[in-house]
């Protein structure tokens, strides 16, 4: 059974997929919660659902949409380059907080 971290190119190929997943989580989230672009998706769910709602406070809250655009994104791409499944499962959370980390420095 092939299992990466033999560090060689293919574990800078890795690590490199794996940074640019979790940089596109980032981007993808922010697309959610926050650009212009999609205001109107934003105000759609306001109008649809009551401003308490968990539908309202995930598409204006980045911590909370990045662990759900993490779940689309880091299993995939992780399992696809090569990882196990625990690194896809780790990916998750770690590209969530790399998000709340990235947006808190905006």
């Amino acid at each position: 059974m092939h299992t990466l971290v033999n560090y060689g190119i293919g574990g800078t190929v890795f690590v490199l997929t794996v940074i640019m997943a979790m940089l596109a989580v980032t981007r993808i989230t922010r697309l959610v919660t926050t650009d212009q672009l999609t205001v109107r998706l934003r105000q759609l769910v306001v109008r649809r659902w009551h401003e308490e709602s968990w539908q309202v406070y995930l598409v204006h809250c980045d911590w909370c949409s990045s662990m759900w655009v993490a779940l689309l994104v880091m299993p995939a791409t992780v399992l696809l380059a090569g990882g196990s499944w625990l690194l896809a499962v780790l990916s998750v959370p770690a590209a969530s907080y790399v998000t709340g980390f990235l947006v808190s420095k905006e």
